[in-house]
């Protein structure tokens, strides 16, 4: 602690001294800082509970219809994903699709001809969501012979948002199996794809759950 003193001299019989109070505000000082940046972490790891709880809550409103799909090839994709049928069009997926193609369909958006018919005959079509209805991309891969379709979120901040496929008044008679996969899921299966100059993947889908592995789930997936 500094001693401040009365000046040489002062008229004093001794000389006067007392405490400095700098030391102890500039302890004041570095404890509020402390405080504000605790309290700043706060924020960010209740934002962060937030969105894990909305997620896990969207999730567990999914997760009675969930289908499970795993890819063998590309090997950077080998992982099981998640789908969610369409709600009020196509029919369930009873059939067991072991190491079937997922073909890419051209244009990808699925939403007019397709031009690469040949390839989605009798294999899973891959179609990228927008531009069009749900409806309406899974009418099309049907029309191209697809057994069943996959419209994938190509977002890659989406990772836990299930979105409904619902018919919407829309005038086509979809008899096979339609599923959304979530935005990341898609978008990294997409690139792979692209990166290995390849229009399909390898799955096998529905696979049960139980027989899932924990090594087999995606490191950016939540669930």
């Amino acid at each position: 602690t500094q001693l401040a003193c009365a000046p040489a001299g002062a008229a004093v019989h001794e000389q006067q001294c007392t405490p400095s109070h700098t030391h102890n505000g500039r302890m004041v000082l570095l404890e509020l800082q402390w405080l504000r940046r605790q309290r700043r972490l706060l924020a960010a790891m209740l934002m962060m509970l937030m969105v894990i709880l909305a997620t896990s809550s969207s999730f567990a409103s999914a997760n009675e219809n969930i289908i499970y799909m795993r890819v063998s090839q590309p090997s950077s994709m080998r992982y099981v994903f998640q789908l969610l049928p369409a709600k009020d069009f196509g029919r369930p997926l009873t059939q067991t699709y072991v190491n079937i193609r997922v073909t890419l369909m051209v244009p990808t958006h699925g939403c007019s001809v397709n031009y690469n018919q040949a390839a989605v005959t009798g294999n899973v079509a891959f179609v990228r969501r927008g531009t069009c209805s749900f409806a309406e991309k899974a009418a099309t891969a049907q029309a191209a012979g697809a057994v069943a379709v996959i419209i994938y979120d190509h977002t890659d901040d989406n990772v836990g948002h299930w979105i409904d496929m619902i018919l919407d008044n829309n005038p086509f008679d979809v008899t096979i199996p339609a599923m959304f996969m979530l935005g990341r899921d898609g978008y990294n299966i997409f690139n792979a794809m692209k990166a290995t100059y390849l229009t399909h993947f390898i799955a096998t889908l529905p696979v049960n759950e139980t027989e899932v592995h924990s090594l087999e789930i995606s490191p950016w997936t939540l669930w």
